[in-house]
């Protein structure tokens, strides 16, 4: 789910007496399972990888039943053994991420929690970091839209730069393993040169993104061979993605410092905010390039399946043109209902899929929003102005009471509230029913 700034996610405890609570106990138990699982990866890690404890208050939010389990207690609430227990009004689906609450920070995980060990000791370490991450700087760093990434030269280079991780991360030769590295990298460069500028923000995607996630996995308990089929397949299905823009950091940059972690860790605590990852790889390695950039070029295509890749992306590029014109009309031609975003609005979606509209904004797939005015889903594709002040969909195509569907939606008006033509145009938008 894609990550909404966490300060959004508002919890206030229900008032009432502490003796009347009621929850589930299995719930409770299962966790103070999951409190101690990660009080036990802080105890272990005991500041060996960075240098600091990862050791954070943490809070266990379960939508369903509206309850919230705190490692601690920060407003009395209900004591149950080694938990505290309170009921809580959630006012946007919940996802992981770092909240402020009754004036202290907290380490935020919806259940359920993945039921694979190594990957929920994976999600604990990464959030866990988060919650220490200006402790090396990162609090300051922003991610900024990555959209040259939908490239199809770049998105070529990104697949040939995937297979040769796969191809270090499949070898026992040292000597080989570190010129699949140096070739990954090359074709790293090859993206930067074939993008100038917009390639800084990969740079902080790396920092911001990449970095919480390598803690995850180096922390996570997999074994050394676990690892590495992990992240082969990660690069797998990676190459088969329509979208690089949102998963490129979480992928590549773990892999790179599993691949650096092989001889330990310590050049983990050089990393800061003002570190440029590409350059700190290279000088870890001490790697140099005596090869004509063309020469280059050519080789890595050769070696790393690039004219399959070429072969792939014309096709990706085509397809990418079919979706771009579907929602251009869907959206910029066509009739459309919006809804204004202000202090009240909470939203949310899936951002696995993206399509991009230069300056206009971006089009997002199961997206899910509420304020003043209601609540919607939408299923097939809401475009998010790239201000950030509005969201369009479809027009209704039935009405019942506070209830109304278009054909890839379903929404809940508040009472008081309705659909209305907005100043003569072929726009229609969400507003406060004036009275009469």
């Amino acid at each position: 789910m894609n990550r909404i700034a966490p300060l959004l996610l508002i919890l206030v405890l229900f008032a009432g007496c502490k003796n009347k609570l009621i929850f589930d106990k299995n719930l409770a138990h299962e966790s103070m399972g999951f409190i101690n699982q990660a009080k036990e990866l802080c105890d272990n890690d005991n500041a060996k990888l960075w240098g600091f404890s990862l050791h954070a208050p943490i809070l266990l939010a379960e939508t369903n039943s509206n309850t919230v389990f705190a490692s601690q207690n920060p407003d009395s609430l209900y004591k149950y053994k080694e938990l505290f227990v309170g009921h809580s009004n959630i006012n946007l689906l919940v996802d992981n991420g770092i909240i402020d609450w009754h004036k202290q920070k907290w380490v935020l995980l919806s259940l359920p929690l993945p039921t694979d060990d190594f990957e929920r000791r994976e999600l604990m370490a990464t959030e866990l970091f988060r919650f220490h991450e200006s402790k090396i700087g990162l609090n300051k760093l922003q991610t900024p839209k990555c959209a040259h990434l939908d490239d199809p030269t770049n998105r070529l280079w990104m697949k040939i730069e995937a297979e040769a991780l796969k191809s270090a991360l499949t070898t026992f030769d040292n000597s080989v393993q570190k010129e699949h590295i140096r070739m990954a990298l090359a074709a790293r460069n090859m993206r930067k040169v074939n993008t100038g500028q917009m390639f800084v923000r990969e740079n902080l995607h790396d920092l911001k993104l990449g970095i919480p996630q390598l803690t995850g996995l180096l922390l996570s308990g997999r074994s050394d061979e676990q690892d590495t089929e992990y992240l082969y397949q990660q690069l797998e299905t990676f190459q088969q993605s329509e979208n690089f823009l949102n998963s490129f950091s979480s992928i590549f940059l773990p892999t790179y410092g599993l691949l650096m972690s092989k001889n330990g860790n310590e050049w983990l605590k050089d990393i800061n905010s003002e570190t440029n990852l590409m350059s700190f790889i290279l000088d870890f390695y001490d790697f140099k390039y005596h090869e004509d950039f063309l020469d280059l070029l050519v080789l890595l295509k050769s070696r790393y399946n690039g004219e399959k890749f070429e072969k792939e992306e014309v096709i990706v590029k085509i397809e990418k043109q079919k979706e771009l014109d579907k929602y251009h009309i869907k959206f910029f031609e066509s009739p459309c209902v919006f809804i204004t975003i202000d202090a009240s609005t909470n939203y949310q979606f899936k951002p696995e899929k993206e399509i991009h509209f230069e300056n206009r904004g971006s089009v997002y797939f199961d997206f899910v929003a509420s304020g003043n005015w209601g609540s919607i889903s939408i299923s097939d594709g809401a475009l998010l102005a790239a201000n950030k002040g509005y969201f369009y969909f479809s027009l209704p195509i039935k009405t019942e009471g506070q209830k109304v569907w278009g054909s890839d939606w379903e929404m809940t008006l508040n009472e008081g509230y309705s659909i209305v033509q907005y100043k003569n145009s072929d726009k229609f938008t969400v507003q406060k029913n004036k009275n009469k």
